[in-house]
């Protein structure tokens, strides 16, 4: 069950600390990753290539599997203090008893969304990029 790894900094719930830091374990129903880089190519007038790149940058839409309402406070601070560019890490293989490998991310955009599933239940979907 993958894990989610940050440190609150906004819209703290009761008993976390500023600072301090937090895990929620979470199933995801939908994680699909996607590549791309950040560069230029150039070809001459005799079809030689070159290609030149800067960054290879590997994106995550995360979708998260049905919560209970009582997470909603915990999802809202966690990307309330990861909102402002701040690193957070995603362990998609371990639990947070048999942690497995971090990587460690930042939100792609400055919005998420919430999404009601009758009284009982929401989702949560952020844009993300390793780093």
């Amino acid at each position: 069950m993958p894990v989610v790894t940050y440190l609150a900094q906004r819209s703290l719930i009761g008993g976390h600390a500023q600072g301090s830091e937090q895990k929620i374990e979470t199933e995801f129903q939908s994680f699909p990753r996607s590549g791309g880089k950040r560069g230029f190519k150039h070809e001459s007038l005799n079809d030689n290539v070159e290609s030149f790149m800067h960054a290879l940058r590997h994106s995550y839409q995360i979708l998260t599997d049905f919560q209970p309402v009582a997470k909603k406070e915990d999802w809202r601070e966690f990307l309330d203090s990861v909102l402002n560019s701040e690193t957070f890490e995603i362990d998609f293989t371990g639990t947070i008893a048999a942690p497995g490998t971090d990587i460690e991310m930042k939100l792609l955009s400055l919005k998420y969304e919430e999404v009601e599933v009758g009284s009982a239940y929401f989702t949560v979907m952020f844009n993300c990029r390793e780093l």
